[in-house]
């Protein structure tokens, strides 16, 4: 609920959900965000420890956030390593939608910044969106000899979005993201090899 006004139901207490709140939410005034948890699946059983933990309230924090009329409306950019563990790879789409009125072009980024700040590889796809459109945009790159991730060197890249268009400011996502491999080999489980 935002401002007692529904938004939706979201049935998994362990995934995150997303509600446009256009038009119920004023930009600089407070507004109350309300969450309602209920056990309605049968199968569900409380009494198990990690459950009763997650369900006694939120696990992650409530935000609103703000996005252009044209903006990344949603991404799926998987990091992978090879099997020789040489080179890893960022690759998936980025869908953008076009709530505006006109037309948007510019260009979608990818970019992956080295755990030392360096830009360790880049790729770029044309965004051209008409009115009211919404796509997907493939995206992909690959870096060799990424440096690997593990518990006792948690390397991590930094992945950003970052999509230009004419008449618009600059959009930017960010997240981290590790390199590994985890097989089973034999029963037993391997990181890196």
């Amino acid at each position: 609920y935002l401002n007692g006004s529904l938004l939706g139901e979201h049935l998994s207490g362990l995934t995150p959900a997303h509600y446009n709140v256009t038009g119920l939410a004023v930009p600089g005034e407070e507004a109350l965000i309300a969450v309602r948890l209920l056990r309605r699946h049968p199968y569900v059983k409380m009494d198990m420890v990690r459950h009763s933990a997650e369900f006694c309230g939120l696990s992650q924090s409530a935000v609103l956030f703000a996005v252009e009329k044209c903006h990344v409306a949603d991404f799926d950019l998987p990091v992978t390593l090879d099997r020789d563990l040489k080179t890893g790879s960022v690759r998936g789409s980025v869908t953008v939608e076009n709530g505006d009125s006109c037309a948007r072009s510019g260009r979608l980024s990818l970019l992956l910044t080295a755990p030392g700040g360096a830009l360790a590889a880049r790729t770029e796809a044309p965004a051209a969106l008409q009115a009211g459109e919404k796509k997907e945009i493939p995206l992909s790159l690959t870096l060799s000899e990424p440096l690997l991730w593990n518990d006792e060197y948690p390397n991590l890249y930094t992945a950003s979005l970052l999509l230009e268009l004419e008449g618009l400011p600059a959009q930017k996502l960010s997240w981290k993201a590790g390199f590994r491999r985890m097989e089973m080999v034999d029963s037993r489980p391997y990181l890196n090899g």
